[in-house]
Parts: C-alpha cells; sequence; structure tokens
C-alpha cells in the first residue's frame, strides 16, 4: 500500500481487495495493518460464497472466479470471503474482527448476492 502517509486513523476498501487473488488480497491487508495506528480500523465490504454466478464461473486460483453469469460478469477476477477463511486472510495482531452479512438482489429473488462486511481493530 504506497503511500507518503505512515498512519492511518481508518482504512475503507469497498469492494476492492476482493479482485486480488488470495494471496496478494493477504499481503494487502497485511500492509494496512501495519499502515493504521494503534486503535485504528479497517473496514471492508467483500463478496461471500452464495454471490449469484460467480461460482458457475471458471475456478482460477483459491475461491478465485471469473464469472460467467451475473452481477461479476465482464467485471475481472472474482476471490469470494469464507468466513473459515478469515484468520489465514487477515492474520494475527488485530484486537477485534467482527463480521456482519448483507443479502440482497436486484429483482429477482433467486439472483442473491452476498457480501460481508468486515471490521477489524487494531490494539491500542
Amino acid at each position: 500500500m504506497p503511500s507518503d502517509f505512515n498512519e492511518y486513523d481508518f482504512v475503507l476498501d469497498s469492494e476492492a481487495i476482493y479482485c486480488n487473488d488470495f494471496e496478494e488480497s493477504k499481503n494487502l491487508i497485511s500492509d494496512i495493518f501495519e499502515k493504521l495506528v494503534p486503535g485504528g480500523a479497517f473496514w471492508s465490504r467483500t463478496f461471500a460464497p452464495g454471490t449469484w454466478g460467480v461460482e458457475s464461473g471458471k475456478l482460477i486460483g483459491r475461491d478465485y472466479w471469473i464469472a460467467n453469469e451475473g452481477p461479476m460478469v465482464n467485471k475481472g477476477q472474482t476471490r469470494l470471503t469464507r468466513l473459515e477463511s478469515l484468520p489465514e486472510l487477515y492474520g494475527a495482531g488485530w484486537d477485534t474482527i467482527n463480521v456482519g452479512e448483507i443479502t440482497r438482489h436486484d429483482g429477482n429473488p433467486d439472483q442473491i448476492i452476498r457480501e460481508l462486511i468486515i471490521v477489524a481493530r487494531k490494539p491500542n
């Protein structure tokens, strides 16, 4: 995470890190942790398994897909975030990691979009 600043109080990821494979996402989150001030927070919104169309596409890595239908078609790669992968993805050191879920659709209830909201706080 290149920057002229060395410390942040808050970092927001609204469906951007999901475009990276698992290892690169892990590296980005580690960089964010290092740049946060003590007590700083990281908020992330990311796609979850069950998002319409993603897993029907081509698997190109760990939970990393190229969708062939649904809202992620022609948007590049999509990494889905599984709850059980959070400890490895986020690594040790966080004071708290809280997770919520948004389930929505764009008019057709059979075409669900699942998103996780993850809020991680660095210890003071």
